[in-house]
């Protein structure tokens, strides 16, 4: 839901920068520019984000490739370009500016696709697996970097499960028997010093999270404190 909200919000800003710079390029006062175009502009907007809602285009409890984000985008604007065109046609709004027209409609396309180019590049820097990656791993049995809290080891330096828990003394043993028993399998017990086995894991996987590695011993730990929170469910 986090990504569901994180790309409607962009391109809900995408869209009032756009408008905002076509009112700002075209002469004349703002507040009457404004009240011509601001009702044009909320139909055009309303149906495109009707649209992209229908056809899917945020991401929901999945992930789209970059072909697949790039394709309903794609979808989604030229739909949005078609209504805008019956809408100047068969409403008879030729007097409306063509700058502020074409501002608004190719403004919008090249906005979305900075909304793409980010996502792509964020997931570069962050790498996630696919959804049908982790579930093929889970069902294959496999326990390369996929495990549960009663299996062995992860990463460079980084230990998952019930190998993390040889390095933990009665106290901490203690608290993981009252918080988070041996049979769940909504807890992830480590021992890693950064984030990057947590990575490997879908978001919202886990109802708890216990890394027994000293704070002060974990590398770059706000990011890994903003990954290990991810991996919780809400």
């Amino acid at each position: 839901m986090k990504k569901f909200n994180r790309q409607f919000a962009w391109n809900l800003t995408i869209i009032l920068l756009v408008f905002l710079l076509s009112m700002w390029i075209h002469p004349g006062p703002l507040k009457e520019e404004i009240r011509v175009f601001g009702g044009p502009a909320f139909c055009f907007y309303s149906f495109h984000l009707m649209v992209s809602l229908l056809l899917g285009k945020y991401e929901r409890g999945t992930r789209y490739t970059t072909a697949e984000l790039i394709n309903r985008y794609n979808l989604s604007w030229i739909l949005s370009f078609l209504f805008a065109l019956a809408a100047v046609v068969l409403l008879q709004l030729q007097h409306l500016s063509r700058q502020v027209i074409f501002t608004n409609l190719f403004g919008l396309l090249a906005g979305e696709y900075l909304i793409i180019l980010f996502v792509t590049l964020f997931r570069e820097s962050v790498p996630l697996r696919d959804p049908e990656e982790i579930t093929l791993a889970k069902e294959s049995g496999s326990t390369g970097r996929f495990l549960t809290l009663r299996e062995g080891e992860t990463g460079k330096g980084a230990l998952i499960g019930s190998s993390a828990l040889e390095n933990a003394g009665p106290e901490i043993l203690e608290f993981i028997s009252n918080h988070c028993p041996p049979t769940s399998d909504s807890c992830l017990v480590a021992d890693t010093p950064d984030s990057s086995p947590l990575l490997s894991y879908p978001e919202e996987e886990f109802r708890s999270l216990i890394n027994i590695r000293q704070i002060n011993r974990v590398r770059h730990i706000n990011h890994f404190l903003q990954v290990a929170h991810s991996r919780l469910r809400k």
